[in-house]
């Protein structure tokens, strides 16, 4: 089976690792990815240089977010009669719940995909629910105990939506005894570093986030909305007590005491309660296993095979 991908490759980004996990967990069929860098306009340079692509070769289009990339798998739909896959990865339905081109894409796509029941539950307010299946992003099943210090990781981009900048504005008025560590990039960095104190180390993207994982005691993700939160389990790899805000598809990882901290608005207690926490890390570690089994490379790839089996044989 010959199949098409559509999506963002920006190494390290929830998106891209899901689609790296289906070349390398469903390896028998035969891919190509249309893909762009370009950040001003790239939605422009992304359906012009596409439409130049002749794709009548392939059996099937998986695009990967609602636009442009979603967009760009309907004109390929129509033009070359091709049956159309769409995954939802949740940034790209926050953005464009409130406009038109969301019912658009989602009514000429053959099936949509979301990496959580939060997203399938929210999608299934514009389409029949049928035509929408959940495939959560996977994570490899290891668990790697390591010497941790006294510190918390954020691993994400920096922008508004991820709340980084409460938590470090809270982090940094508060005298703890740990160091937070700031991993990703995004716009609002340099407005962050003004207002941290020396506690708060800005890293960076970070290739390998492991090397940051396997010395922290816990991750945060204060995030006001989460389409699924692929880190959350990356942490429990390392056993590092993941700790989020009760939002979005993040519900469909973290159960509250069990293998992880959910809370909901105060952000300044979660971090005076760290070293209480750090009893229930030691605690937890063996539901952490359970969940990575639930969220295995092998239910992944399963999943996946039966949605490109039914679309190819239909």
């Amino acid at each position: 089976m010959k199949i098409l991908q559509i999506c963002i490759w920006k190494k390290g980004s929830g998106i891209t690792r899901h689609v790296e996990n289906i070349l390398k967990n469903v390896p028998e069929n035969e891919y190509e990815i249309v893909t762009y860098k370009t950040k001003r306009f790239r939605w422009i340079f992304l359906i012009i240089f596409g439409l130049a692509k002749n794709v009548s070769q392939y059996d099937l289009i998986h695009a990967h977010y609602i636009f442009p990339q979603g967009f760009l798998g309907f004109l390929y739909k129509i033009l070359y009669r091709k049956p159309l896959i769409l995954t939802i990865h949740g940034s790209d339905y926050l953005l464009l719940k409130k406009f038109p081109i969301l019912k658009f894409i989602l009514k000429h796509s053959n099936l949509i995909l979301t990496v959580s029941e939060f997203l399938k539950k929210e999608i299934s307010k514009y389409v029949c629910p049928e035509k929408v299946k959940v495939v959560y992003n996977c994570v490899e099943y290891y668990s790697k105990e390591s010497r941790k210090e006294d510190s918390i990781a954020y691993i994400g981009s920096i922008t508004r939506i991820k709340s980084v900048g409460e938590l470090v504005k809270e982090f940094s008025s508060r005298n703890l005894k740990y160091t937070l560590y700031i991993v990703g990039e995004g716009p609002e960095v340099r407005k962050l570093k003004r207002f941290s104190n020396e506690s708060v180390k800005f890293l960076g993207f970070v290739e390998d986030i492991g090397k940051v994982l396997s010395k922290v005691k816990f991750l945060i993700l204060p995030s006001k909305f989460e389409g699924f939160g692929i880190v959350l389990l990356e942490a429990m790899q390392y056993n590092v007590l993941p700790i989020a805000r009760n939002v979005g598809g993040i519900r469909d990882v973290i159960l509250n005491g069990y293998n992880g901290i959910l809370f909901e608005k105060d952000l300044g207690k979660v971090l005076e309660n760290l070293e209480r926490y750090e009893y229930l890390r030691v605690k937890l570690i063996k539901n952490f296993k359970k969940t990575l089994k639930k969220f295995s490379c092998k239910k992944f790839s399963k999943r996946i095979r039966k949605v490109y089996n039914f679309l190819f044989t239909n």
